[in-house]
């Protein structure tokens, strides 16, 4: 005898409630906000006691966290069984972020309950029961494409910034969690609009414009914490770009005549599925090593010209104060100078300037990376 599988009302009181509570709480006590907010302020402020670092991109990064779920949420207040993907990506945006901030940071914040609890009953009473984890996929070629590009990269700046949250760099860790989060949930969801249940242009084009606003910030804001140099921006940028055009143009797929596959177009086929494949890597490789050498995101507590290897690695070659470790050896490649490579914010050349009593009065407009004469300058041998 055939077990009949529960059915959950679709009018269901919980479900209608737990969504309403849902947006409440994204909008009221979520970081939303930042999402507009984190491009205006200050590049730097003493918090907590740490030392000065700019945290616009990480600012404006948890505003789009918070977005993603928000859109998720508000696909849910009509025909929620129509947009399975848009309760999925709020599952996935909410889940993902408490469990990357408690690995990255060892503790599960209270606050973190106020977003699970009426997300799981959401989740747990939603009209579609049983499909919500397991719909109908009609997975899209180009987006596996997309996200297959993107795993690497991803995985790779994810893992920068959990290592940082780990090591408690510049004495914080709940940014840099949250900034390893980030990137999760954008490989994530890429996997989940490429696989396409009901409703998946939602996320297709929620995941494309989250890391478009993410490339941009880390373009406008070059030398903030968590910014990206411009290279890996800009493949950032055209791929949030593919994805919001396949999330709003992709044709849905329509039924065809079944037709034998010769062997000539199997092979074709074939051929197309490696070469496209290599490219891919190849593309991903490129988005990877384009780092380049990272900024000095945060200000120095000694005076300018004793900012050499021997001071730098006081602190990156020991992991005091959370300092990342330097993956080089000194001199690299003949250079023997932190400062030829590593490009200074240059909001900070003024007031290191006038506090080591340099003969400027007022610094002049730097050059990136620093001149020679700049330097000398900052160091008071000029």
């Amino acid at each position: 005898m055939a077990v009949k599988e529960p059915t959950i009302d679709r009018d269901s009181p919980i479900f209608r409630v737990s969504i309403i509570i849902t947006l409440a709480v994204l909008v009221l006590f979520s970081p939303l906000i930042l999402l507009g907010l984190g491009w205006f302020l200050e590049a730097y402020e003493e918090v907590e006691g740490a030392a000065p670092v700019s945290h616009r991109v990480h600012e404006v990064s948890f505003g789009i966290l918070f977005a993603l779920a928000l859109v998720g949420a508000l696909t849910q207040r009509r025909a929620p069984t129509k947009n399975v993907a848009g309760m999925q990506q709020l599952v996935l945006v909410v889940v993902s972020f408490t469990l990357v901030m408690w690995l990255g940071l060892g503790v599960l914040e209270w606050v973190s309950l106020l977003y699970l609890v009426p997300v799981a009953a959401a989740g747990i009473f939603h009209p579609a029961g049983r499909r919500l984890v397991w719909p109908p996929l009609r997975p899209s070629l180009i987006g596996l494409a997309l996200t297959a590009v993107a795993i690497l990269p991803l995985v790779d700046a994810a893992g920068r910034e959990l290592e940082r949250a780990g090591a408690q760099a510049q004495n914080h860790s709940s940014h840099w969690g949250a900034m390893g989060a980030f990137f999760v949930i954008v490989l994530l969801l890429s996997l989940l609009a490429a696989l396409r249940p009901p409703g998946h242009r939602v996320v297709a084009v929620s995941v494309g414009s989250g890391i478009v606003v993410y490339s941009l910030a880390s373009l406008v804001f070059a030398f903030d914490a968590s910014s990206h140099p411009s290279g890996w921006a800009a493949f950032a940028m055209l791929w949030g770009l593919a994805w919001a055009a396949t999330g709003i143009w992709y044709p849905e797929a329509r039924r065809r005549k079944e037709r034998k596959t010769g062997v000539l177009r199997q092979m074709l086929v074939a051929v197309a599925a490696f070469g496209g494949t290599f490219v891919g890597l190849f593309v991903a490789a490129i988005w990877v090593g384009g780092d380049d050498p990272p900024n000095v995101p945060h200000s120095l507590e000694v005076p300018y010209e004793q900012a050499n290897p021997q001071t730098c690695l006081a602190c990156h070659g020991t992991g005091e104060e959370g300092a990342p470790d330097v993956p080089h050896e000194f001199p690299r490649d003949g250079i023997s100078d932190c400062l030829a490579c590593h490009q200074y914010d240059p909001d900070l050349i003024a007031p290191i300037a006038q506090a080591n009593r340099n003969a400027w009065g007022l610094a002049p407009e730097p050059s990136l990376p620093l001149t020679a004469d700049q330097l000398s300058g900052l160091r008071g041998t000029r």
